[in-house]
């Protein structure tokens, strides 16, 4: 996908090379990330098509690649699930450059920047050496879901806080917006699959994280959708579906 950028308090910590390899990598991988769709996946607003839960796994399973850690604690103890988390997180002697991917409503930029802030500020001074929001551009939102979070907002948000939260606490961030523009795109309605509603309800995760696993090995998105994990997800998608008719 396209990358834009958009840094606050960023020099210091772009200045480290580690610190700047790490970027370069995780907007390689970005650019690297197909958009994948299905044409009128929702029955109410027929213009939206980018299926954004399988855009999550395409990022997760191409960060995971280039060794970034995952769900990094922010808040609670080790085993209270009720904690703040963000989504990944690299480690530079002790500093972290923390990611957040924000694909869900609008809301939720300010839960991000209050974790980025928490980290911050919490523990030891200058633990976080970058925060890093990762979001659609309003574009591409608009062909995803409505209302949600998008990399315009974040900066307008940014230039809000700039004098007053941020000027008494001077967060290093980096947001990060993604355009389907003059991008590889994936239309997962060639693939096996019967229907976009597959990729909904129990199971959707492992089953999205599976069909992008088969796509990254190289497999054509005609022949996606063939495994006994599908076969199982497919009798339920059509039992699901024989319910809806009745």
């Amino acid at each position: 996908m396209q990358v834009l950028s958009f840094e606050h308090n960023a020099a210091l910590a772009l200045s480290d090379p580690r610190i700047a390899k790490i970027v370069a990598r995780i907007i390689h991988c970005l650019r690297e990330v197909p958009v994948p769709y299905w044409p009128g996946k929702s029955e109410k607003q027929a213009n939206k098509s980018i299926l954004q839960p399988m855009l999550n796994a395409f990022i997760e399973q191409e960060f995971l690649a280039i060794g970034a850690g995952k769900e990094l604690r922010i808040t609670g103890d080790v085993d209270d699930s009720g904690g703040m988390r963000l989504d990944f997180f690299w480690e530079v002697d002790g500093k972290l450059v923390a990611v957040e991917v924000q694909f869900g409503n609008v809301g939720r930029v300010y839960s991000d920047f209050i974790k980025f802030q928490h980290l911050y500020t919490d523990g030891e001074p200058g633990r976080l050496a970058l925060g890093i929001s990762i979001s659609l551009t309003n574009n591409t939102a608009q062909l995803t879901d409505s209302g949600i979070s998008t990399h315009e907002n974040s900066i307008r948000r940014i230039n809000d806080f700039r004098n007053s939260i941020f000027r008494a606490n001077p967060l290093p961030l980096l947001c990060l917006g993604l355009n389907h523009e003059n991008s590889t795109l994936i239309d997962l309605s060639s693939s096996k699959y019967p229907g976009a509603r597959i990729f909904e309800g129990a199971g959707a995760k492992a089953l999205m994280h599976q069909t992008v696993a088969q796509l990254r090995s190289g497999m054509p998105v005609e022949e996606v959708g063939c495994s006994t994990m599908v076969q199982t997800s497919l009798k339920s998608f059509s039992h699901l579906s024989q319910n809806a008719l009745f």
